[in-house]
């Protein structure tokens, strides 16, 4: 046999840390430690018998295998040339061994794979308990020898889990420093985001994106979770629109599953597959859903307009490499989306003293140029609309309101705008963009717009629900249309120039009456 030195290395998300040895006397015991906040689980740590271990730091140590292992192979190597191997290993590889090509991760991963078959049936575990939820571990073993340590540790500052594994010897002495290893926590987390910068019309199709990545540890599974759970509000899922990406290439190993009544999606990848992706490769999952006619209701008290579209994210993953434990992963913050609106007012007159007009239709569209086509009654490119009563006792209560239909089909709704008595109308549920308002039919003392009237929304903050409204000029997202008179001259007064009117005609009968009664005394003069 040659002489060994025993090598204390931490796998998979540890860092090796100390390796030191005091005296000459063998123990069973194996202690543990982790820095900073990390701490092991209750109940996780077990330690599988390798190699029995006999000698001396002076002459060296000698290792056998151990009969739990003695059909463990690696690189097809077992027995004493497995001995040998690891030694050499232990002896000049002290690099990082989350690399994905690792030796001592691959070495580990046929490890945690061996233990876990049952029909290896590896009967010489010992499960630590003291110690548990502390830094500290000391682990009483049958005897001298080197193990390969399994459990879990937890970071107390974030919640985050980190599987632990370690091929590691009993100490010398008990005066041996034990192994110290600072946990490099990579809990599996997912991100969301959405295009269009996160707004929309209402019918509009969304497409979100979730971002994670391939487990760095994958290899030391045999068999993996790895599902998503997508739940929506005031949307709805467009059928076969997932589509997923690991690395650059498309990734078809998995099953969508939505549930209409929940809203819920549900993404889950295949086992196989996903334990044969390249370990932190990026994953990349796409799809697309539908902003509903829901997503903006009126305030029962202010009347306002409420917008309430968003969707929430849950990634679950295994975390057990000796089992079927798994994890849970759920941004706190859901992915919100935003529609907007805008009010016009119908008059006649000055803003300052102006009088509304009611039963003035129009149409809105997204298109210019329709105004011919308008006028002759086709309303093609028009957008469907439908109307939704106003809150009573509110501010807005004598508003016409009108939400973007989800179906533009024509299957529900209007495509014809008419004001009400106080002339105020207001449009619910549209993105960001230029529309163009086409009147299509006025009273008769007046005549038609000559031109649409075109607003424009615009998204003040990327990703929020903060937006302005520009057209003719008004209060804040309000834009004022005034009526022009069948003269063709726009008016310029409102209740002051019927006062006028009605002073100017009252001087005209009083100068009438003068000049017959002048002429009366003029006839009886002669």
């Amino acid at each position: 046999m040659k002489k060994r030195l025993a090598i204390i290395i931490a796998l998979v998300m540890m860092l090796t840390m100390a390796v030191p040895f005091a005296a000459s006397a063998l123990t069973n015991q194996i202690d543990l430690r982790v820095e900073g906040d990390a701490r092991f689980e209750p109940d996780t740590v077990t330690a599988y018998k390798v190699f029995d271990m006999a000698g001396d730091a002076d002459e060296g140590f000698r290792y056998t295998i151990d009969a739990a292992f003695d059909a463990f192979r690696h690189n097809n190597l077992g027995g004493e040339a497995l001995a040998d191997y690891i030694y050499t290993l232990t002896a000049n590889h002290r690099e990082d061994i989350i690399a994905a090509d690792s030796p001592m991760r691959l070495l580990t991963q046929d490890l945690i794979r061996y233990v876990n078959a049952p029909a290896n049936n590896v009967a010489n575990a010992i499960t630590a308990v003291s110690g548990a939820g502390t830094n500290a571990m000391k682990l009483t073993v049958a005897g001298p020898g080197y193990y390969f340590v399994v459990g879990q540790v937890r970071d107390t500052a974030s919640g985050s889990i980190a599987p632990y594994m370690a091929l590691v010897s009993t100490n010398v002495d008990d005066s041996t420093i034990p192994l110290t290893v600072n946990p490099k926590f990579k809990i599996e987390t997912i991100t969301k985001g959405v295009n269009k910068d996160g707004q929309g019309s209402i019918g509009d199709a969304m497409t979100f994106t979730l971002d994670g990545d391939v487990p760095m540890n994958i290899g030391a599974f045999d068999e993996y979770t790895y599902i998503v759970t997508d739940k929506m509000h005031n949307l709805t899922f467009v059928p076969n629109s997932v589509e997923i990406t690991v690395g650059t290439d498309p990734f078809t190993a998995f099953t969508a599953v939505y549930d209409p009544a929940t809203k819920e999606l549900t993404i889950t990848f295949d086992s196989a597959a996903f334990l044969a992706l390249t370990p932190g490769a990026p994953i990349l999952v796409t799809y697309d859903a539908t902003i509903d006619a829901s997503a903006i209701t009126l305030d029962p008290v202010t009347g306002e307009p409420v917008v309430d579209i968003h969707n929430s994210v849950k990634l679950e993953y295994s975390n057990d490499p000796r089992g079927d434990g798994t994890g849970e992963y759920e941004p706190e913050i859901p992915t919100p989306v935003f529609t907007f609106w805008f009010d016009f007012f119908k008059h006649t007159g000055a803003i300052a003293d102006a009088l509304p007009v009611d039963t003035v239709t129009f149409a809105l569209s997204r298109t210019a140029g329709l105004q011919d086509a308008i006028r002759g009654g086709d309303l093609t490119g028009t957008l469907w609309l439908e109307k939704i009563p106003a809150i009573p006792g509110t501010a807005t209560a004598g508003y016409a309101i009108y939400r973007l239909a989800e179906d533009q089909t024509g299957a529900v709704g209007t495509q014809v705008i008419e004001t009400p008595a106080n002339g105020l109308v207001r449009i619910l549920g549209l993105g960001a963009g230029t529309y163009h308002l086409y009147e299509i039919a006025t009273k008769a003392e007046f005549t038609l717009l000559p031109d649409p009237v075109v607003v424009t929304i615009t998204q003040t903050t990327p990703g929020a629900g903060d937006f302005t409204v520009t057209g003719p000029g008004g209060a804040p997202g309000r834009i004022n249309i005034q009526n022009n008179r069948a003269s063709g001259f726009p008016e310029t007064g409102g209740i002051g120039t019927y006062i006028f009117y009605i002073v100017g005609t009252l001087i005209m009968v009083g100068s009438v009456a003068v000049l017959v009664v002048r002429r009366k005394k003029g006839a009886s003069a002669e």
